[in-house]
């Protein structure tokens, strides 16, 4: 972030859990992992998920 809220970037990670089926869409959940390189790409191999509830104030919108 450089100056104010507005120009905040997100970026996603892809992130391999073995639970992954048994969420649902638009779940909040946090999670708690170790960052890891597959075929050269960086991931989360995520070891944990904690549900959570929604930000009050998010920037993220579908694509």
């Amino acid at each position: 972030m450089t100056c104010c809220v507005a120009d905040v970037a997100y970026i996603g990670f892809i992130c391999n859990y073995e639970s992954a089926s048994q969420l649902a869409e638009d779940d909040w959940i946090q999670i708690e992992g170790k960052i890891a390189v597959h075929d050269s790409v960086v991931q989360i191999d995520i070891s944990s998920t904690v549900p959570t509830e929604p930000a009050s104030e998010y920037y993220v919108y579908p694509f």
